[in-house]
């Protein structure tokens, strides 16, 4: 499976996964699943529910940050 197509599917799982506010659990399980599989070298789901993963290790972070709920 090309990337653009193992991109488009894993945005139409997401537009079909419900996260109402404080139910994102089911969103938080996905990106967690998807980022393990793009290899990240750590992922979490911290005490709040946010989806943490790390790539590398050098002396340079890039972190994103993006809301899992909808309204």
């Amino acid at each position: 499976m090309s990337d653009d197509h193992r991109l488009l599917k894993f945005v139409q799982k997401a537009i079909q996964t419900r996260s109402y506010s404080d139910k994102e659990g089911e969103m938080a399980d996905l990106i967690k699943t998807e980022m393990e599989a793009l290899e990240y070298d750590e992922v979490v789901i911290d005490a709040t529910g946010n989806v943490v993963g790390r790539m590398g290790h050098g002396p340079k972070i890039i972190h994103l940050d993006s809301h899992m709920d909808t309204v």
